[in-house]
C-alpha cells in the first residue's frame, strides 16, 4: 500500500511545483489571489489525507510510516510556499482594485 498521493516521488514533487508556478503566474497576470487560495486548500486537504492515513491504518510498516511522514513534510513545504505566494498575490490584487494595502510579507517578518 502506498499513500493516496505519493509526495516522496520526484515526479510528483516536480509536477506539483510546476502547477504551483503556473497558478502563481496566472494569478499574477489576472491579479486574483483566490486562484492560489484554491491551491492552498488543495495542499491542506492533501496534508489532512496523509495525516488521516497515518493515524487510521493499523497495519503500517515502518517504511510506510516513514514515507507518509515525508509526504507530510513535503505537504507542509508546499503549504508554506503557497501561503507566501497567496500573500504576495493578495497585495497585487489589493493594489489593482484600489483597496487598502497591508504589506502582508512585512507583517510576517516583523520583529515581535
Amino acid at each position: 500500500m502506498i499513500p493516496f498521493i505519493d509526495m516522496t516521488s520526484l515526479v510528483t514533487v516536480i509536477l506539483s511545483l510546476i502547477i504551483y508556478v503556473l497558478v502563481l503566474y496566472l494569478g499574477r497576470e489576472v491579479k486574483k489571489s483566490w486562484m492560489l487560495g484554491v491551491l492552498l486548500v488543495a495542499f491542506c486537504f492533501m496534508l489532512i489525507g496523509h495525516t488521516t492515513e497515518l493515524l487510521t491504518v493499523k497495519d503500517l510498516t515502518d517504511v510506510l510510516k516513514a514515507q507518509l511522514s515525508q509526504c507530510m513534510i513535503v505537504d507542509f513545504v508546499f503549504i508554506f510556499l503557497t501561503f507566501v505566494g497567496f500573500l504576495w498575490l493578495d497585495e497585487i490584487d489589493a493594489k489593482a482594485n484600489n483597496k487598502k494595502v497591508v504589506d502582508n510579507l512585512k507583517v510576517l517578518t516583523k520583529k515581535v
